[in-house]
């Protein structure tokens, strides 16, 4: 840490730091599944129209969740295939084994294992890792952020003209076009725009300053739980797409250093989303 320990920080630190080493095993031993998933055919069903799902999804969740269980029994787990264990504890672990499912069936390696640990709905232990890649991304509160061993910070980079922003898109058309709309802002100022089809990693290449800024909307918790947490540990900030307060359970992200998400505010604040009918909205 760079700060010095107060006497009663002592147990606390110690507490998030199990959780951490612990999410570091269930994302390797998850890693192990999906990379040698990667390199063989895998049948595809779908959730809905645009939605896939593998059995590698579904294995590596199962790991994950064996993994928590046997080091801390009692605590709460919401994973994107497995639903959630409805435990009553302070403490919750949000799983997505694969977070861009729709890259790793066409072998398109942008793909990562996220989990975020909340304490009393604080974010304290923030992994991706993207095994076929042999990237790992990781950070607890207080602790910074890393990659591979490495402490990382978001971009410095001071122009508008020279930025790179992932951006992300929704098929339905109330959700498209009003992203659309934004884009064409967006082009008018800065270098360019990257898709990525992986919002976690998205939020980690910001934090490590391969990127500048973050759009992205139509998330669930577990698409963002494990990155936001490295992004602000290293030195970035998120908020809703409107700029308020960041909400984990709202399905709109903006994230970036300091500058560039001021200026993403300026660019989305107004844009108008409906997600009325969607598995976003209300149910």
């Amino acid at each position: 840490m760079d700060k010095k320990l107060a006497r009663g920080d002592i147990q606390r630190y110690t507490e998030i730091q199990r959780y951490l080493d612990v999410a570091r095993i269930a994302s390797w031993e998850a890693g192990r599944i999906i990379k040698k998933g990667f390199s063989s055919t895998q049948r595809v069903e779908w959730k809905d129209d645009i939605d896939p799902v593998t059995e590698c999804d579904r294995e590596a969740e199962r790991v994950i969740r064996e993994t928590i269980s046997a080091h801390f029994p009692e605590h709460a787990i919401l994973g994107e295939e497995g639903g959630e264990n409805h435990s009553n504890s302070r403490i919750r672990w949000i799983v997505d084994p694969i977070d861009g499912t729709a890259n790793f069936t066409r072998h398109i390696p942008l793909v990562a294992v996220t989990i975020g640990v909340e304490i009393d709905g604080e974010l304290v232990v923030g992994i991706v890792n993207n095994p076929i890649m042999d990237e790992e991304f990781y950070a607890a509160k207080d602790m910074g952020a890393y990659r591979n061993g490495e402490r990382i910070f978001v971009s410095e980079l001071a122009s508008l003209k020279k930025a790179y922003i992932a951006f992300g898109l929704r098929r339905e058309p109330q959700l498209r076009e009003p992203m659309m709309e934004a884009a064409n802002k967006l082009y008018g100022d800065i270098r360019t725009i990257r898709r990525l089809g992986c919002a976690a990693l998205s939020l980690a290449y910001i934090a490590c300053g391969r990127i500048d800024g973050l759009s992205e909307i139509g998330l669930l918790p577990w698409d963002m739980a494990g990155g936001v947490l490295i992004l602000k540990e290293a030195g970035g900030e998120v908020t809703n797409l409107d700029g308020s307060p960041f909400d984990l359970d709202e399905p709109t992200i903006l994230a970036g250093s300091p500058p560039f998400l001021e200026y993403l505010i300026s660019v989305f604040k107004d844009v108008k989303l409906d997600f009325t009918g969607t598995k976003f909205g209300p149910q």
